[in-house]
């Protein structure tokens, strides 16, 4: 008598398997990679205005400290004189740069940006323009410019995303 033949069970998988997963794959990449690029300059955008909120706030105290004058408040080793902190360049803000205001003109602080990714380069600026108490109040608002191109318009409307109203004299 024959012995009845047993099938193999199938090892692995087949070519249309395979193909499948690796269209899977292709689609979740395809819309990962943007989001992370996205998400990533996100995050070095609100780090560079995260710094200048800390530095703001040294030239506002330094200024409350110094009678509204604003002479010497830098951060830089001129203002150590007055308490001002000195700037430490990070990963993405080179320099901090503050201009005091006079009689005809308002303060401003520069922060140059590293590169920050795609319509961020090395250079770019961000500016806020000191706009005096507000309201009546003893709080310093400022406005936002930046030199970062409106093509790049993730950066630019994050940048300009909390830009208050013009300053009002």
């Amino acid at each position: 008598m024959k012995s009845p033949k047993t099938r193999q069970a199938q090892a692995g998988f087949t070519l249309i398997e395979m193909m499948i997963v690796v269209a899977i794959i292709g689609i979740l990449a395809a819309v990962a990679i943007p989001s992370y690029v996205d998400y990533t300059m996100k995050t070095r955008i609100a780090a560079a205005l995260s710094l200048a909120d800390s530095v703001k706030t040294a030239i506002g105290a330094c200024v409350h400290e110094n009678a509204g004058i604003q002479d010497g408040c830098t951060p830089d080793d001129k203002g150590a004189a007055l308490g001002m902190p000195k700037f430490n360049p990070t990963k993405e803000v080179a320099e901090a740069k503050f201009t005091p205001g006079s009689a005809s003109s308002r303060g401003t602080l520069e922060l140059k940006l590293n590169r920050l990714g795609a319509g961020v380069d090395t250079g770019s600026t961000i500016t806020f323009t000191e706009c005096g108490l507000s309201g009546g109040k003893a709080n310093v608002t400022w406005n936002i410019s930046t030199s970062v191109s409106k093509d790049a318009i993730i950066p630019h409307t994050l940048i300009l995303k909390n830009d208050p109203p013009a300053c009002v004299n």
